[in-house]
């Protein structure tokens, strides 16, 4: 398959899904904002870097990613046990994910790899 129909594919179902997603959502929250969703943008990203993906690109993967969501999603639940009001349980979820991109950011960029 040429690259261009590859790319053509994924941002198509990409569509369909975000517009799924979103219709779910709208059921969900009962609100149709545009930023009701900002809540869940953090959370997102935060678990896409635990699990290692670069944010570079070229390097992380599906399973890695799912069990950043879940390391976060414990940890979040941990933070919430222990009573953690959500601005502090933000700031320490926050130095996580900058200590995770420093460990990250180590590794040599895709173009420099052999």
């Amino acid at each position: 398959m040429k690259p261009v129909k590859v790319w053509t594919l994924s941002f198509g179902l990409s569509a369909v899904f975000a517009a799924l997603c979103g219709i779910f959502f709208l059921g969900f929250t009962e609100a149709a904002l545009p930023t009701v969703g900002d809540p869940y943008l953090f959370l997102a990203i935060g678990a896409v870097v635990i699990g290692g993906t670069s944010l570079l690109g070229g390097k992380g993967g599906y399973g890695r990613t799912v069990i950043g969501a879940i390391v976060l999603t414990e940890l979040t639940t941990i933070l919430l046990g222990i009573g953690l009001p959500q601005s502090l349980e933000q700031v320490f979820l926050g130095m996580i994910i900058i200590i995770a991109v420093a460990i990250y950011g180590r590794d040599p960029h895709v173009r420099t790899r052999t």
